[in-house]
């Protein structure tokens, strides 16, 4: 009896032996299934006139700010009704390979940024991750409205001066639907006056799938089961010896 308990022990423990196995080293490791940093010159358009001390942000300084492009890589950006200035895109090195954000200008009245992804899972969730920061009025506060279809994350933010902000991760999770695709928009939603958003490496992540968590936990509890059936028929055997 105590044999045949053995292997069963055994028999549980490997099976949870091979669920982790499908687990990523180090934790549940997400990998990157779409991506844009804006670095592709396409949407850099004109040189944008801008006042005096308006080509700072937060993150880098002496930059300058461009007319952006529209329907590069499938992104589409729009200005409000009323709006001055739409989005504009903004070339944070002077010479070299270009590295771009978008500048979510907050005097366009809601300036937006927007993308269909598609060749996803269906009914799937994935991770939405970006970098945002401010523009180049310290003390002003920017805020911005996230939707990856039907989830939504709104976001505000202090600026900082010029440098010495570069910008913070943010995440949200969505589902997509039942074509694989996901919607994304970035919203400018600060009120007149104040700073502008930027956005910049967009990303979207696939995570291991949560079955896989179940089979390994499922193991243990099996393992854990079989162990106290064990012990306790051993204890019945003794105690009727």
């Amino acid at each position: 009896m105590r044999m045949k308990n053995r292997l069963i022990v055994g028999a549980a423990f490997a099976a949870a032996l091979l669920a982790g196995a499908a687990v990523p080293l180090g934790g549940a490791q997400a990998t990157v299934v779409y991506s844009e940093d804006f670095n592709s010159a396409l949407f850099q358009g004109s040189l944008y006139n801008q006042a005096l001390g308006d080509n700072f942000n937060d993150k880098y300084t002496t930059v300058d700010l461009y007319t952006i492009n529209d329907g590069i890589d499938g992104w589409h950006f729009t200005v409000a009704p009323g709006g001055l200035v739409g989005p504009t895109f903004v070339n944070v090195t002077t010479s070299g390979p270009v590295d771009g954000a978008v500048v979510l200008n907050e005097n366009a009245g809601g300036g937006s940024a927007s993308k269909t992804v598609t060749g996803l899972n269906a009914n799937t969730t994935y991770q939405l991750s970006f970098l945002v920061y401010g523009d180049n009025r310290p003390g002003q506060t920017w805020g911005l409205n996230v939707k990856a279809n039907s989830s939504i994350l709104n976001l505000s933010g202090v600026d900082q001066l010029a440098g010495t902000n570069p910008g913070t991760i943010e995440t949200l999770l969505f589902t997509t639907d039942g074509t694989g695709s996901a919607t994304l928009v970035f919203l400018e939603t600060t009120a007149s006056g104040e700073a502008s958003p930027i956005i910049d490496n967009v990303e979207i992540s696939q995570t291991p799938l949560p079955s896989t968590w179940l089979m390994m936990l499922s193991g243990f509890v099996g393992l854990g089961f079989f162990a106290y059936r064990g012990t306790k028929k051993n204890s019945a055997s003794l105690a009727a010896a």
